[in-house]
């Protein structure tokens, strides 16, 4: 299992609290765990992309306070794009003013099966943005929004955040991710020789009297403003002196100067900021009691920091202070100044009552580190669910979507002569096609049928060609003759040589073949087909629902595992409906839900495309195993015209030959396409811009804005890509005709 963890803002930053101690301590103990490959790693803003961090050097400088920040970092890139099914992008740390935003970044690691763990400490800024300020109100919720529709669990330190994303997610109608609650530990390093690490303004301030102490950054939500209030009206003018320990955060310019300039400060009142973890630990060791009267917290680390010194606190009364500390703190109300005083005066009037907070503190049990960072580790291994089902050590049956006699009849040979491992064929078919089926094969498969009657059970067979193929796929997982695992296929789907098991299942894992990603997929470019419409469809449903995006739809075989597919349907009632593509919507969900149980490819399909100036091929393919069928490309003219159609003792080899002479023609295409990448390259260097295309509708007007030259392959399709410029709703809806002619008169483009 790789997990990847990026530490951006833990190394850029230079303090370690709140959320950067929770980073630092549970990093550090989670990389001690050789059975987790932990790539850590951090953006490199001058690079523009992720470099890898040295987890020994990490180790040595947060956990040892040895080496310096800049040793941790490596020297190798880090391509997130190149992350696959499996593995796990975890973010722990603050990320969502990150340059590469999640919102951006994590559709795209989906896309590839990756799976995504996020620690998220509160959703405060969508609960009360009026104590965040905009920019961070903007950036989280483009943050927790993407981890509400692409993780695959949540980590939290605390129920009560866990309950607020689950109602998030409820209130936004997307579906409640899986969860785990974690805790926190504190545990500050003690110090054996406190004159020489503890500063003298914090020793100044301990040794000016008895104080409460109030550890946390200056911000609105801390609620600082209602302690000194309650000072200034009752408590200095007892003797008792008051500590803030922290920076100053945002919103609180007004505030900052306030307590910099109070009168007091220096005798009674102290302001200690950006003080290391010897002076903290000395605060908390030495405080009456600690405040923390925060009006919203994750978790309220300070409490348990506290409870680590055996000092009483005081705290807010908020539902996620009462959940981690329970009996442990005395409660008031954080709108309420009053209600602080009355807390405080208790405890210095009554001994009994300090006491008991004294006891309640000392025998609070903090977990350690180790235990928290057990949590996180449970968390991330939530992302790689266990495949429920036995998987088989061979598959033994085809499963043939038709309704050609005559073309089923001409491709059983090919499946009968390459497919030694497969005993029965198993035909979805009219009515009428078994009878007329049965008069012609003598094959050696085991046939078996499912008609349209049985198939449909009474429901319409779709008029649509990708909506009709989809919709049986699915009637068809519902029947009990297919196997549990077997391949499925079209009646025009030839392999062109002897294959394996192994192609398909091979320790116990399924072999998936793509041929891109359905974002990418542009189809020829001329009128949307249904097959073109389908894989929009699908790539927009399974974005949705936070899966990856492969395109699987090479017209191929592929090995299918039946209860997956009935699981899916399971899963997403109604989809059935949806004219997506049942090769597609299968893998990604199998590769999103079982990461790690498909072992996966590119395609190995001759004649996808057809042709191969119907459409740039996403994928380089290095071998041709199948032949998509297309009879146009034997006629006369045609790239097969002097190849067989028909299977024949001797049709291995030629099939070899026609491999060759299909290469050939793609490599003429390649040589276009290379042609006209380096035209652009060249045309920047000349011109300092990229040769730009547009159509642009303006004012009535219509107009095609071009270059200053214009350099393609000759005898060879050349796609550009064109911006559209349209400046009215009117026009908008305006349909046009346009062409590019040559100077010999013929028709470029049109």
């Amino acid at each position: 299992m790789k997990v990847y963890i990026d530490l951006t803002n833990l190394m850029e930053v230079d303090f370690v609290s709140g959320i950067q101690r929770v980073v630092r301590n549970v990093i550090c103990e989670l990389i001690e765990n050789d059975a987790i490959d932990y790539h850590l790693i951090a953006y490199d803003s001058f690079l523009c992309r992720h470099r890898n961090l040295h987890r020994k050097k990490f180790q040595d400088y947060f956990r040892y306070g040895q080496g310096n920040k800049h040793e941790i970092w490596g020297h190798k890139v880090v391509y997130l794009e190149e992350l696959r099914a499996g593995d796990i992008f975890f973010d722990i740390d603050s990320v969502w003013f990150a340059t590469d935003r999640r919102s951006v970044l994590l559709p795209q690691l989906k896309k590839n099966g990756v799976r995504c763990a996020v620690c998220v400490y509160d959703i405060i800024p969508i609960l009360c943005p009026q104590f965040v300020h905009e920019n961070t109100l903007i950036n989280f919720t483009a943050y927790i929004g993407a981890y509400l529709q692409y993780a695959d669990v949540f980590i939290t330190n605390a129920q009560t955040t866990l309950d607020r994303i689950w109602e998030l997610a409820d209130r936004l109608g997307l579906p409640r991710k899986p969860g785990i609650v974690t805790g926190l530990s504190a545990d500050l390093p003690a110090i054996s020789d406190v004159d020489s690490i503890v500063d003298d303004d914090t020793r100044q301030a301990v040794s000016a009297g008895r104080y409460v102490l109030m550890v946390g950054t200056i911000e609105p939500r801390k609620n600082h403003a209602l302690i000194l209030e309650a000072f200034e009206k009752q408590f200095f003018a007892q003797g008792i002196n008051l500590i803030f320990a922290g920076r100053v955060g945002w919103n609180v310019e007004e505030f900052a100067d306030r307590i910099r300039k109070h009168p007091l400060n220096g005798r009674q009142f102290f302001f200690l900021e950006k003080k290391n973890d010897a002076a903290i630990n000395y605060l908390y060791q030495n405080a009456y009691c600690v405040a923390f009267p925060s009006f919203d917290e994750g978790y309220g680390l300070p409490v348990i920091e506290s409870f680590l010194h055996e000092t009483p606190v005081l705290a807010a009364d908020i539902p996620v202070l009462r959940e981690v500390a329970g009996n442990a703190c005395d409660y008031f109300d954080p709108t309420d100044c009053d209600d602080f005083r009355r807390c405080l005066s208790e405890i210095l009037e009554s001994p009994e009552k300090y006491d008991r907070l004294k006891r309640e503190a000392q025998n609070y049990r903090i977990p350690s580190w180790a235990e928290v960072s057990k949590k996180f580790e449970e968390g991330l291994r939530m992302t790689q669910a266990v495949f429920p089902y036995p998987v088989s050590e061979h598959v033994k049956q085809i499963v043939l979507l038709t309704s050609r006699v005559d073309v089923m009849l001409k491709t059983m040979p090919f499946l009968e002569r390459f497919l030694p491992f497969i005993e029965e064929a198993l035909l979805c078919c009219p009515d009428d096609y078994p009878e007329k089926f049965e008069a012609a094969y003598s094959g050696r498969f085991r046939i078996k049928y499912i008609t349209d009657s049985t198939l449909l059970d009474g429901n319409p067979l779709p008029d649509d060609h990708e909506t009709r193929n989809f919709f049986l796929r699915c009637m068809l997982m519902k029947q009990e003759l297919p196997h549990d695992v077997f391949l499925m296929s079209d009646d025009d789907y030839r392999p062109l040589r002897p294959i394996e098991e192994e192609f398909f299942l091979s320790d116990g894992k399924y072999r998936a073949y793509f041929c891109g990603d359905l974002s990418d997929w542009m189809g020829d470019q001329k009128v949307p087909t249904s097959f073109d419409l389908g894989m929009k469809k699908t790539c927009r449903f399974l974005a949705k629902k936070g899966l990856p995006t492969r395109m699987y739809d090479s017209h191929m075989p592929q090995i299918i595992d039946k209860r997956v597919y009935r699981e899916l349907l399971r899963q997403f009632p109604g989809i059935e409906q949806l004219g997506l593509s049942e090769w597609s919507v299968y893998f990604n969900y199998l590769n999103g839900t079982y990461p790690g149980q498909v072992a996966e490819d590119v395609h190995h399909t001759l004649c996808w495309p057809g042709a191969t100036s119907d459409w740039d091929e996403l994928v380089s393919v290095s071998e041709y195993v199948f032949e998509n069928h297309y009879p146009e490309l034997y006629r006369e003219g045609a790239i097969f015209e002097s190849f067989s159609e028909e299977f024949h003792e001797d049709i291995q080899n030629e099939n070899i030959r026609k491999v060759q002479h299909f290469l050939l023609n793609r490599m003429k295409h390649e040589k276009g396409i290379a042609s006209f990448q380096m035209y652009r390259t060249f045309y920047e260097l000349l011109y300092g811009e990229e040769p730009y295309f547009a159509i642009e509708f303006r004012d009535g007007k219509r107009r095609i804005i071009l270059p200053e030259y214009v350099l393609v392959a000759e005898s060879a399709v050349t796609r550009i890509p064109f911006d559209l410029i349209i400046d009215s709703v009117e026009e908008k809806t305006a349909s046009v005709i346009w062409r590019v002619i040559a100077p010999d008169g013929t028709t470029v483009m049109e």
